[in-house]
């Protein structure tokens, strides 16, 4: 028994030496750990868009708001599912700037981003004031290409929902 117990020991043990040489002569360009590729910057600036049905030009900055930066994981390593997710928050002019994976090959991967949040609208219906909460997202086409050594640049424009009106969240 004691035999049979040395001998699976010692199979365990070539095998995993023999799996843990195998790893060492992987191409380090071909990398599948984000943490491990290079990086670079998307900035931008979001914009609130206060009246959606007639985009008259009255955008306000969207400061303190979180931005939202997504690269699929197809696009940083040639293959897979799944998305590379990052986070940011804007500051008191609506600028955010956030530090990003890209890939290690020197391509370029498009990434997306986007603003989402709800917030209070107070507005008159005679002589009463009313309340409602409304639901504010990015419009489309808010994404660049990132490549290492350059910043991309995306400035999304939010728009309450609903037709730019007020949008009643339950």
């Amino acid at each position: 028994m004691k035999k049979v117990f040395k001998t699976m020991a010692l199979v365990a043990a070539v095998a995993t030496a023999v799996g843990v040489s195998s790893c060492a002569s992987e191409d380090p360009a071909t990398a599948r750990n984000v943490s491990e590729l290079p990086t670079t910057t998307v900035t931008g600036l979001v914009s609130m868009i206060q009246n959606a049905n007639t985009n008259d030009g009255n955008a306000v900055p969207a400061s303190g708001r979180t931005v939202t930066v997504e690269i699929s994981n197809s696009a940083l390593f040639g293959s897979g599912s799944g998305v590379w997710t990052g986070t940011g928050t804007t500051d008191s002019n609506g600028e955010y700037s956030i530090e990003v994976p890209v890939p290690a090959n020197g391509n370029s991967a498009s990434v997306s981003v986007r603003v989402s949040f709800v917030d209070t609208y107070t507005y008159q219906t005679g002589n009463t004031p009313a309340t409602q909460r409304r639901l504010w997202q990015s419009v489309s086409g808010n994404s660049a290409n990132a490549r290492q050594g350059e910043v991309a640049h995306v400035s999304p424009n939010i728009i309450p929902l609903g037709s730019g009106t007020p949008y009643e969240v339950q």
